[in-house]
């Protein structure tokens, strides 16, 4: 049963993330700034991701070190590297919620069931749908680190712990508050979960206060912080904020903050299907409610209303939280006929929930070709892919390049890549002939299309097929000439 969920969880997934990419949904946020990312480390110069406008250090947006490990990869996979890295790390993640399960308990049939929740739980769908993200290594990681320590291997445990630290900074704020509900929960190893999480809180405001802020220039703020701007303009004054007006953090949980009537009940679709899938467990064993404070809060009183539904990736760390409530559940003599009947059902719930947000969703933005598994459209195109991928080989790989999103993940391992509209030094263009390119609408986009077009004096069309439109930019002087350098690798 557990291998069958293992098999299935990855025909999911995978069907999401690399159909997607395959198909040109993926964009150059995150999975095309994860390339290019790489392209800098290995070069030598991480200060310049040119995919930011101004170019900056993605460190500072999320400081995230783990990515290097996907770099061997590339060579091997290309533009799906980061992907397929995802991808491996379910196996490792379903294979730590069954054993914790199985040593907790002791029983087959708890395990088998609340793998199948785990597997099913709508943030991974909506995570795996959109791109590639550096918290969702951190959460298939960390059912491992609950193992070590509930077995008193503590080194271990703790290379774990900070491995999963590398993964993302707003990482430190989730595991502290994490290893104080098993600081209530765990009473045999309390001292432990509390070092765990002093130390864990620690890093998050070593980096978010000191060391990303001293990595960009000019900047003396943790850039996250922007989207908290209804509770202060700092990291600090968001805290100080918070603990001042604990009524209005209440209300945001639930309440929609802005002016637009557009994201009117976006949080309640959330809390409705966080419920479904399981979170009811967290209001059952209540100690980790205390572990999925900081993820509330940074989801539901944030201004930035893409946080706030079931869309993209925001939500995935609640599976942890419901998985380790299912097993301190089952371990406790709390309800014992209601777990042989609870948990099936809860599963059952969580399938028809899930399956039903592929056809009826609140959230806005919701795209059933990148997230519905049941919809043709998901596997279908619109264009000839095989005509754009052939295109893009036409690119030098070591060419300064500008391009629309659903571009930018395949030509993005290389120094210069801008994000349309902002051209720089670019020396190609490569733009899809969509009737809506962001941030543009369509009558601007087509206009400023045929503006280039025109302009012959700067640029030559080379390639125009299908939807696939490239310029090159004219050289100033005879002697420019790219005949004969390296063109895009095939394994993009």
């Amino acid at each position: 049963m557990a291998l069958l969920l293992l098999a299935t969880g990855l025909l999911c997934y995978g069907s999401l993330s690399l159909i997607n990419h395959f198909l040109f949904r993926t964009a150059a946020l995150d999975l095309g700034v994860t390339l290019q990312s790489l392209f800098l480390f290995v070069h030598g110069d991480l200060n310049h991701c040119t995919l930011f406008d101004p170019p900056t250090n993605p460190l500072t947006g999320h400081f995230t070190l783990v990515d290097l490990l996907i770099l061997p990869l590339y060579y091997i996979f290309g533009s799906y590297s980061p992907l397929i890295f995802q991808l491996l790390l379910v196996p490792v993640g379903f294979a730590g919620i069954y054993i914790l399960t199985i040593r907790e308990t002791h029983n087959k049939l708890y395990a088998q069931l609340i793998l199948a929740l785990f597997f099913l739980f709508f943030g991974f769908f909506s995570a795996y749908a959109f791109d590639y993200h550096s918290n969702v290594t951190g959460v298939l990681i960390l059912p491992w680190f609950i193992l070590y320590a509930r077995e008193n291997k503590w080194r271990v445990a703790w290379i774990l712990l900070f491995f999963i630290l590398l993964c993302r900074e707003s990482m430190g704020l989730w595991l502290g508050f994490l290893c104080l509900a098993m600081y209530v929960e765990d009473k045999q190893r309390q001292q432990k979960w509390l070092a765990s999480a002093i130390f864990c809180l620690f890093w998050f405001l070593l980096l978010t206060l000191v060391v990303m802020p001293y990595m960009e220039s000019g900047n003396t703020h943790y850039k996250q912080v922007s989207k908290y701007s209804l509770l202060g303009n700092t990291l600090p004054e968001v805290i100080k904020n918070s603990i001042k007006r604990p009524a209005y953090i209440l209300s945001l949980l639930f309440e929609n903050p802005l002016d637009s009537n557009l994201f009117f009940g976006v949080k309640t679709e959330f809390h409705l299907m966080l419920m479904l899938s399981g979170g009811v467990l967290l209001f059952v064993r209540p100690a980790y409610l205390i572990g999925a404070f900081p993820l509330y809060f940074a989801k539901l009183c944030s201004d930035s209303y893409i946080l706030w539904g079931v869309n993209y990736h925001y939500s995935v760390e609640f599976a942890l939280m419901i998985a380790l409530a299912a097993i301190s559940w089952c371990k406790s003599a709390q309800f014992p006929i209601n777990k042989k009947f609870g948990l099936p059902l809860m599963v059952c719930i969580s399938a028809l929930s899930l399956i039903y947000s592929w056809n009826h969703r609140i959230s806005p933005w919701y795209n059933k070709e990148t997230s519905s598994l049941i919809h043709k459209v998901h596997y279908t195109q619109q264009f000839n892919t095989s005509t754009v991928r052939a295109g893009l080989l036409i690119i030098p790989a070591d060419a300064a390049v500008c391009a629309t999103s659903e571009l930018i993940p395949r030509l993005a391992f290389r120094e210069k890549i801008y994000a349309w509209p902002v051209i720089q030094d670019a020396e190609y263009l490569a733009l899809m002939k969509w009737n809506f390119t962001y941030p543009d609408i369509a009558t601007v986009y087509h206009h400023k299309l045929d503006s280039l077009c025109n302009d012959k004096n700067n640029w030559k069309k080379i390639y125009e097929k299908d939807i696939l439109l490239i310029l090159r930019r004219l050289p100033k002087n005879n002697n420019f000439n790219r005949v004969g350098r390296k063109t895009q690798n095939e394994n993009q």
